[in-house]
């Protein structure tokens, strides 16, 4: 996303290589790391995948990595921004693709066509059971547009959580001297995260001035999830409001 090179091994590249027939092509997708056939949890998986980016990654780690595709765009279209074709021909484009590669590396997203809403949130809350973060609902009929896409609408789970507020960390760069996260934890101290979103100018300015310490916020977040220091967190916290009303946050057994 940010045009950094990812080390990977010479077999998906040889495959990537391999879906070339001639004309230029960008695949939009996202790398997942497997063991032994079955996905690696969030955690681990990323762990991978930033030692690829850093460069630090080992040769078993590397054969490890999968590329997932969910869409494919003509380069010159891609170079322009806008795109002429829509989805469903995409779509099909990548079918083509994988299927006639005959290997094992690259898939192609898990994919169903509906027709009305009671089908997606039936499919969406099949996925949240899964342990999965949710889906997205695409138009077919759309063309591709590198930006934010009115055609395509992300479905996520969303938890709440009221969390006391236990250090206010400075920000850096234009944040210094502002406010840059709340530390805060559940009532029971099983639950530490690191609320760095969500705020306004306004609101780092005015919190990191204030006396902040033990109060209760409201924190949406996606999932809980055992940190690098083993410790349970909150994936994607995101501040919500202040809570005036209560004295008393979650614990941890109270999160989904």
């Amino acid at each position: 996303r940010k045009g950094k090179e990812i080390d990977v091994d010479d077999e998906l590249i040889d495959i990537c290589l391999g879906l070339y027939k001639g004309k230029d092509f960008v695949l939009d997708g996202e790398m997942l790391v497997y063991e032994n056939g079955e996905l690696l949890d969030r955690k681990t998986g990323n762990g991978i995948l930033n030692k690829s980016v850093k460069g630090t990654i080992s040769d078993e780690e590397k054969s490890k990595i999968n590329l997932v595709v969910w869409d494919v765009i003509d380069y010159d279209d891609f170079v322009v921004g806008k795109g002429s074709v829509t989805y469903k021909e995409r779509f099909e484009n990548i079918n083509d693709l994988i299927e006639q590669s005959n290997q094992n590396r690259i898939s192609i997203i898990k994919t169903s066509i509906v027709d009305d809403m009671t089908e997606v949130n039936d499919i969406f809350n099949e996925y949240l059971q899964l342990g999965l973060e949710g889906v997205i609902l695409k138009d077919f009929t759309s063309k591709w547009e590198d930006r934010r896409s009115k055609s395509c609408i992300k479905f996520k789970g969303i938890y709440d959580a009221d969390l006391r507020v236990i250090e206010v960390i400075e920000g850096e760069g234009r944040n210094k001297g502002k406010l840059g996260a709340l530390k805060c934890c559940t009532d029971d101290g099983k639950l530490v995260v690191n609320v760095g979103s969500g705020f306004t100018d306004e609101q780092r300015g005015l919190f990191f001035a204030d006396e902040m310490l033990d109060k209760i916020v409201a924190v949406e977040y996606n999932e809980k999830i055992v940190d690098k220091h083993g410790k349970m967190s909150l994936f994607l916290p995101v501040f919500v409001s202040l809570r005036f009303d209560k004295t008393v946050a979650n614990k941890e057994e109270e999160l989904t």
